[in-house]
């Protein structure tokens, strides 16, 4: 898969991103997410073994914490494997 080009907004942050603008636009983006927690540590680690969907599944996990618990993703273990399904999902638990 190609990264985006400059003048293009698609693509996954947490594959096409340096890892230090991936952690700075977390923590702008997630308050849940600090830079140097145990959280972001497991993100960063996931993105460093390019396991994109595991890393943003566990953000998934981590911002919608009061749903879902550690190691059940979107719920019953699925994972993230499109940005739709992150959004999907968190639509339906602001329902």
């Amino acid at each position: 898969m190609s990264a985006p080009g400059a003048q293009e907004s698609h693509g996954c942050p947490y594959r096409h991103f340096a890892p230090e603008t991936l952690q700075t636009f977390l923590v702008e983006t997630y308050p849940a997410l600090q830079m140097g927690s145990l959280e972001m540590r497991e993100v960063m680690e996931s993105v460093k073994k390019t396991h994109y969907h595991v890393a943003c599944t566990r953000v998934f996990e981590i911002t919608h914490a009061g749903n879902v618990k550690k190691g059940e993703g979107l719920g019953g273990g699925n994972m993230v494997t499109h940005p739709n399904e992150y959004y999907n999902k968190s639509l339906e638990f602001e329902r």
